[in-house]
């Protein structure tokens, strides 16, 4: 799944920054990829997260959410303390987003304006989406909530 596929992206890499980037953005431009990754790189934060343009309000509600974007800049130990449990498909973004929280490293986001992604309905039609979504969802609460209790028993991070 997701979170394994990136788990092993890691492993074939010695690099101490590590990007991620969906696959299916559309109007992705180099100013997008420096703002994703200069705060880290230049030490601001350990983790920064792209907030794709989804209009004026839905990006500030995104602000108030747990962080799931594909697109996001990360110092290395970031992902390498997690346990291998939480590798798996959607896990993998509230585990990040966890881990960082634990090393008391700061995480930031960034607003992509003009960045969009093409949506699980133009790929697969209305209805398989709306049940793809319900999944989603559904994996990224459940993930929030094991993180959080594995940490509350010692059991998160490696």
């Amino acid at each position: 799944g997701k979170g394994l596929a990136m788990y092993e992206g890691v492993k074939q890499t010695t690099s101490g920054i590590i990007v991620f980037l969906d696959a299916d953005l559309i109007g992705f431009t180099l100013e997008h990829l420096e703002k994703i990754i200069f705060p880290v790189l230049s030490g601001e934060c350990i983790m920064n997260v792209g907030i794709r343009d989804r209009g004026k309000f839905l990006s500030l509600l995104t602000h108030h959410l747990p962080l799931i974007g594909g697109e996001r800049a990360l110092r290395r130990n970031v992902i390498e303390l997690i346990d291998k449990r939480f590798m798996t498909g959607y896990a993998i973004e509230p585990a990040m987003n966890y881990s960082c929280r634990l090393q008391k490293g700061v995480c930031r986001t960034v607003n992509l304006q003009g960045l969009h992604i093409r949506r699980k309905y133009q790929k697969v039609g209305f209805i398989k989406a709306v049940v793809q979504y319900i999944k989603m969802f559904y994996q990224i609460t459940k993930s929030i909530v094991l993180v959080r209790l594995a940490n509350s028993s010692g059991n998160f991070l490696k």
